[in-house]
């Protein structure tokens, strides 16, 4: 389903859209080892990529958040147009306290190599304001040319599942799995959780042996889960 493109998201939708989805990766990389690299976190910097050489980093920080991507295909990459590059374009208007986040944080998920130099090219960023996220241009920029790669973690929460299940081909005992973890991780955040041996069985039914249950394992650890073994 395609978002509404004309009116930023709230945090919070963002928030429970990259919990649910690390969790559901994290289930499902136990299959498929291969697609790690999709989703990661790194303290408190939430991770996305394809694999066509686009990524992107959400920075949380209290109640701030700043979002930042690198897009592949988009027009302002500048390894593919003749435009000069400034990093400042899309973060223009952004609060010093965002922007101390963002080139603290975000923006160190986003270095190349440039005109050689190593500096982060970035080609859309968002901040909230308040409840709401936002940014120096319309949402809809935004999205075509990077935070299209959070579709899903912007979805409503019904529909994101319904996308992720079948995205994954998640069975019925994953998908309820997810649904658990998922609750207790936006009930208590900071709390650990220790999966039971049930639990884990869920998982290991559907692991693609050592490798798998070791990413997985490992998943589950940038998130504050334990998965026994």
């Amino acid at each position: 389903m395609t978002a509404n493109l004309d009116i930023f998201p709230e945090r919070q939708r963002l928030w429970e859209g990259v919990i649910l989805g690390s969790v559901i990766h994290a289930i499902m990389v136990a299959r498929y080892p291969e697609l790690a690299h999709e989703q990661s976190w790194d303290g408190t910097n939430y991770n996305v990529q394809d694999s066509m050489g686009s990524r992107g980093t959400v920075s949380f920080s209290g109640n701030r958040v700043v979002g930042a991507f690198f897009d592949a295909k988009s027009p302002r990459n500048p390894f593919q147009s003749d435009g000069a590059y400034d990093v400042t374009k899309a973060s223009r208007k952004m609060p010093s306290e965002h922007r101390r986040l963002a080139e603290g944080e975000t923006f160190q998920y986003l270095l190349q190599e440039y005109q050689g130099k190593t500096v982060p090219i970035v080609t859309a960023a968002f901040w909230n304001e308040g409840p709401r996220l936002t940014a120096a241009e319309p949402w809809r920029l935004v999205y075509e040319n990077g935070a299209h790669l959070l579709r899903r973690q912007l979805m409503e929460m019904d529909m994101a599942l319904a996308e992720w299940r079948q995205a994954y081909g998640m069975s019925a005992p994953q998908f309820e799995l997810a649904r658990k973890l998922f609750e207790q991780k936006i009930l208590n955040p900071g709390a650990p959780i220790v999966l039971s041996v049930d639990e884990s069985l869920v998982v290991q039914a559907g692991a693609q042996g050592p490798e798998g249950l070791d990413t997985s394992r490992e998943s589950f650890a940038e998130i504050g889960i334990t998965l026994p073994g």
